[in-house]
């Protein structure tokens, strides 16, 4: 067993074969939520999950049911949730495991490179190659640590969409230790689906959003969004 654990959504399981490098500092727990299962048996430390459904509610369900009531959860530092759209390779995902529990970061994210789809600017690559501490990180691809995550499991689910569960992460944690690593990038391929798709909460995934910025009493919304 490795220090760190990814998931990953996938439709087919290709990212099994893309990210199971021989020298992978992380165990793989894939959601594969379409029709076509790959042979897995040749892997190691790959989980593999069958759940349909939105993104972050799923993780919810599947943290909460199946890892932090056994032993596994507890044999992780970090843990990094990716949508299937985050092109970033299994190099990039080492140092961004290893450089984020070295610098006892709660939260952190690779930046974006310039020729990626853009949520926010403050998650674009800098020059320099540094570390940002940042107001948020995107839940397209945050890292937590696991503290980190034990306290932010329960909001997962606060939105279907998953819009607006980012912004109220910091509120539960030491904001100085949310960061960007300008030394790690990463490009997200495809434009977001979700902001003006339907819910069965009726809203869109930015009305969502608002929704839960405004139950919460923070003071943003995401008219702001770049």
């Amino acid at each position: 067993m490795r220090k760190y654990l990814l998931y990953i959504p996938t439709p087919d399981g290709k990212h099994c074969v893309e990210l199971d490098h021989p020298a992978r500092n992380f165990d793989l727990a894939i959601n594969i939520w379409g029709d076509v299962v790959p042979p897995m048996h040749e892997l190691h430390g790959v989980m593999p999950f069958h759940k349909r459904g939105n993104m972050w509610p799923v993780i919810k369900q599947i943290g909460e049911n199946l890892l932090v009531k056994s032993d596994i959860w507890k044999q992780y530092d970090a843990f990094c949730f990716i949508c299937n759209d985050v092109e970033i390779d299994t190099v990039s995902l080492n140092q961004l495991f290893e450089q984020g529990t070295a610098r006892g970061l709660d939260l952190w994210q690779a930046s974006l490179q310039p020729n990626s789809v853009i949520g926010w600017t403050h998650t674009v690559q800098q020059p320099g190659g540094g570390v940002r501490v940042v107001p948020f990180v995107e839940s397209m691809m945050p890292v937590f640590s696991r503290a980190a995550l034990e306290k932010c499991l329960h909001t997962f689910d606060e939105t279907e969409s998953g819009w607006g569960i980012d912004i109220l992460w910091p509120t539960l944690l030491d904001r100085s230790k949310i960061a960007v690593f300008d030394s790690v990038t990463a490009k997200v391929s495809r434009p977001m689906s979700s902001e003006f798709r339907m819910f069965s909460t009726g809203m869109t995934g930015r009305e969502e959003g608002n929704d839960l910025i405004k139950r919460h009493g923070l003071r943003f919304t995401l008219l702001e969004q770049q």
